[in-house]
């Protein structure tokens, strides 16, 4: 049966603002009370309006020798100026010429003599020899592509490039984005840009796997604080294995979130945001939990029955512990939620990326990475990423 039409509620304008429920009582404090308190909090820019440094039409057009310079310039590729010979570990390396058409740098040692192409040891860019050698101009073209998230099968008709070429470049990435971010999330702070910060937290199903008569599920957790994308947590949690049909792993156990809980924010004075599941309740030092019900209940009033709508975002008052000052906030999930939707759209599940495969974990680390620099020019921090690899390598050999 078709909803009645109430002729006395308008289609459009700030009458049916005003007089379509429930947007008519969501005024005064509601309207005062923003989602994301954070006054530092970040803002994207629009897709439409932001620009990288460089575009596909400025590195396509580059000729052999200008492509160096060019990815010299973003930091995409290192100096071997002066630097030790990694063959002979004796002579330095000199100024880069032309050799058989293509640039190279030579060791200036009597015995070694050696020459190295700019992109040697480079954690994305690939020597070769013959045929199967992909001229570096045509390898920054697809690591241009491979940023904008193109798929594979675009960029092998755009460049006629193999597409284990691409796998390989694409994998390099993965390796390259998850090390920074293993090291840099240890540094994550909750609570530090302001006191009472508002902190999300929630678990996701990312993938399935049947065996026999069991199912193995890919679940994470994740914690966020609101209005900082470069606070986002992610920690694989390890649910038992369910019946054949089960349709999910169920919630966090409380077994797996009370580390959690006391690592990220314990002693930090967060107002903690999650969904009703029971394992959230644990009572931390300095944590003030609210939570929202995300399933709609058939509950009986008089002698008839009615569904409660679920509540996404709802308005609550805190009383900040020793003190008579009382915090208004909104309980919800909704940046986490969008979250777990940005690291969806960037994976590739297929019989390489399965559950507990390294594939998987690698393609949710580069995708937290994303979302960490969400809005940025990914050109230029793949260049900082490089820099980084080649001074830890550096670091180490020496």
């Amino acid at each position: 049966m078709a909803k009645s039409f109430n002729p006395r509620v308008p289609k459009r304008g700030r009458a049916r603002q005003v007089l379509k429920r429930p947007a008519h009582k969501k005024k005064g404090n509601w309207q005062q009370v923003p989602y994301v308190r954070d006054l530092e909090a970040q803002v994207p820019p629009r897709g439409d309006r932001h620009a990288w440094k460089r575009s596909l039409v400025d590195v396509v057009k580059c000729s052999v020798s200008s492509v160096v310079s060019m990815l010299r310039a973003d930091n995409l590729l290192p100096r071997w100026e002066g630097a030790l010979c990694p063959h002979c570990r004796r002579g330095t390396m000199g100024t880069l010429q032309s050799y058989a058409g293509v640039p190279k740098h030579r060791c200036n040692h009597w015995k070694c003599l050696k020459r190295i192409n700019p992109h040697h040891a480079h954690p994305i860019f690939v020597e070769g020899t013959g045929s199967g050698c992909t001229p570096l101009s045509t390898q920054a073209a697809m690591l241009m592509l491979l940023l904008n998230n193109v798929e594979h099968a675009a960029i092998h008709r755009l460049l006629q490039i193999n597409h284990k070429a691409i796998e390989d470049m694409q994998k390099r990435l993965y390796q390259l984005r998850a090390s920074w971010v293993l090291k840099k999330e240890k540094e994550i702070i909750f609570g530090k840009s302001q006191q009472w910060a508002d902190v999300e937290a929630d678990e996701a199903t990312f993938d399935r796997m049947v065996k026999g008569e069991s199912v193995e599920w890919e679940q994470w957790c994740g914690i966020i604080q609101r209005g900082q994308p470069s606070t986002l947590v992610l920690h694989r949690l390890t649910p038992p294995a369910g019946k054949a049909r089960a349709p999910g792993p169920g919630a966090v156990r409380k077994v797996e979130w009370k580390p959690l809980a006391k690592k990220w924010l314990q002693g930090r004075q967060i107002i903690l945001h999650t969904d009703s599941a029971k394992s959230y309740k644990l009572k931390v030092p300095d944590v003030l939990h609210d939570r929202v019900v995300h399933k709609k209940k058939r509950v009986k009033v008089g002698t008839k029955f009615r569904w409660i709508a679920p509540k996404y975002v709802e308005m609550q008052r805190h009383k900040v512990p020793g003190s008579k000052k009382v915090i208004k906030c909104k309980s919800g999930t909704q940046i986490i939620d969008r979250c777990w939707k940005f690291l969806k759209a960037r994976l590739n599940i297929n019989q390489h990326s399965r559950v507990g495969s390294q594939l998987l974990k690698l393609q949710l680390r580069s995708a937290q990475y994303e979302y960490w620099r969400r809005g940025q020019d990914l050109w230029i921090d793949t260049g900082v990423l490089v820099q980084w690899f080649m001074a830890s390598t550096v670091q180490a050999g020496g």
